[in-house]
């Protein structure tokens, strides 16, 4: 059994825009000035940028080196750290390739989707789009049997016999070849006897969103060190589906104090959210009072996305439970030349941006460096019977007289094989470049958006703008089928991810709907 045996343990509950990441700032920050050397704080996070950020402000403090600041770490690497891996470990696209034709061969006939591509999302969770791996991992995660977990979760085409073995496979090839994924590395930390270091502060972030496997290596630092601070916000834990149990992080030993003030969400949007998660059996989560900071909010409801506003001012989150519901949001950003960010990829390639900034500096007369060369002809066609007009003469691309070292202004470019008139506007002289996303980028540059900064739009699920905040929030009201067909068993969670989205909003928030399938009508009570 699990359990915190430290008596100096405080949870810190922090509602949306409550400002819980500058109070374990805070925290860092007296620690390290009344008791503590950094090498005494240990500061375990999901994400990257927490990580980032708590580190960038313990180094201007105290004028030291960040690597000082060794147990700053996410979940998996301070795993891969105290477990003694090496970066050849680490399973790569290579070994599920691999794995992938270990089944096919031992006659594993359906598809098994194995494409490679498990890795580790900002959250530190690893991810694969192969439904058995995943069931497999979320099994770990959870530290049940395979024949135990798999009574209670989906069917898959072969059964629990096809689960296992793939499991079993899975373990002998890793066995034979040294290669761990980010759960082995957590999973050896709680079941053999690794030294953990003793620190006198431990602090965890995002306490929520852990699951079983992951409690049970952070309880191993916990219950040994001298001061214990765990934050986060079970309303928003929103990974069930990843094996995160925030129950444990609301039943945890410790005493416990929630921040009440929200300094994002206005008022109107706040007591519309709170209804929504008060709707929650209070034996299931923390009972807590926050109330907003400033006054005032809007919330409209569209009957559906046709009647969207794209001209307020400020920053927009376009947001739904799956993806698919924002194709219609992206081909009318497209159309209007809005610029945004879909998930984490730009809609102009980065790229392709890189390689207009160069056209545009060579035509202004400066120079650049080989790098800014090789990708601005990647984009420019070789000079040929069919292409008679292309920008480079035959064999530029090769780059045998290139120096790495050297500047070159338009006239080098042309000693490289550019053939290309000086005042040739970009969309020109970079014509390998999609034509749809050539007239898509017109449009942008038509509109002075600065496509060298942020875009002020983001398109995303609710899961992948966790902590974000924008003044204008687009929630798309529709669930999945699958959602929909579970919906008695899933309601809780659904309240927990429609309330994190809705929280989102620091001005206005619109409620809308596509004419795909079922809403989640407590939106609209």
């Amino acid at each position: 059994m699990l359990k915190n045996l430290n008596k100096n343990t405080l949870k810190i509950f922090g509602p949306p825009g409550t400002g819980k990441t500058k109070t374990l700032l805070d925290i860092i920050e007296r620690e390290l000035q009344d008791h503590c050397t950094p090498e005494d704080i240990g500061f375990f996070t999901f994400t990257r940028k927490a990580r980032l950020e708590a580190i960038s402000r313990a180094t201007k403090l105290l004028k030291v080196d960040a690597k000082k600041f060794e147990y700053f770490k996410t979940l998996h690497s301070i795993a891969w750290k105290i477990g003694g891996f090496q970066p050849q470990n680490k399973m790569k696209p290579k070994n599920w390739y691999e794995f992938a034709e270990l089944c096919r061969s031992q006659k594993i006939t359906m598809d098994i989707n194995m494409r490679g591509d498990l890795d580790v999302d900002e959250m530190g969770r690893s991810i694969s789009d192969n439904p058995y791996i995943r069931l497999v991992d979320l099994a770990r995660q959870r530290m049940q049997d395979l024949k135990t977990f798999h009574k209670v979760s989906r069917s898959l085409d072969g059964g629990y016999l096809t689960l296992q073995f793939i499991a079993d496979t899975l373990r002998k090839y890793k066995d034979k070849n040294q290669v761990f994924d980010f759960t082995d590395s957590i999973e050896k930390i709680v079941y053999e006897d690794v030294h953990v270091p003793k620190l006198k502060v431990v602090i965890v972030d995002e306490a929520q969103d852990l699951t079983r496997l992951q409690w049970a290596m952070i309880l191993k630092f916990i219950n040994q060190a001298e001061r214990v601070y765990i934050a986060g916000d079970d309303d928003q834990e929103i990974f069930d589906w990843a094996g995160a149990e925030s129950l444990f992080f609301k039943n945890l030993e410790g005493q416990s104090k929630v921040l009440n003030k929200s300094y994002r969400v206005p008022k109107l949007i706040a007591d519309k959210s709170k209804k929504l998660i008060e709707r929650i059996s209070p034996e299931l989560r923390e009972q807590k009072q926050w109330e907003a900071v400033h006054e005032g909010g809007n919330i409209h409801y569209l009957d559906n996305e046709k009647f969207i506003n794209y001209k307020l001012e400020g920053s927009y989150y376009f947001l739904a439970t799956c993806g698919y519901m924002l194709d219609n949001v992206v081909r009318t950003l497209r159309q209007h030349g809005m610029f945004y960010k879909k998930f984490k990829t730009l809609s102009i390639k980065e790229e392709v941006i890189y390689a207009i900034n160069t056209w545009k500096k060579i035509q202004e007369g400066g120079e650049v460096y080989a790098d800014s060369i090789k990708n601005l002809f990647n984009f420019m066609s070789t000079r040929n019977k069919k292409k008679p007009y292309g920008a480079l003469k035959t064999g530029a691309k090769q780059f045998k007289n290139l120096d790495i070292d050297a500047k070159y202004n338009y006239d080098g470019l042309c000693n490289l094989g550019l053939v290309l008139d000086k005042d040739v506007p970009w969309h020109e002289a970079l014509d390998t470049v999609n034509a749809g996303d050539r007239t898509y980028i017109e449009k942008v540059m038509e509109r002075n958006i600065n496509i060298n900064s942020e875009p002020q739009i983001t398109v995303n699920t609710i899961y992948g703008v966790k902590g974000g905040e924008a003044d204008n929030v687009i929630l798309f009201s529709n669930i999945s089928p699958s959602a929909q067909a579970a919906l008695r068993e899933n309601i809780n969670d659904l309240r927990k991810v429609f309330y994190t989205g809705m929280t989102r909003a620091r001005k206005n928030l619109f409620i809308t709907r596509n004419d795909r399938g079922y809403v989640f009508k407590e939106l609209y009570a």
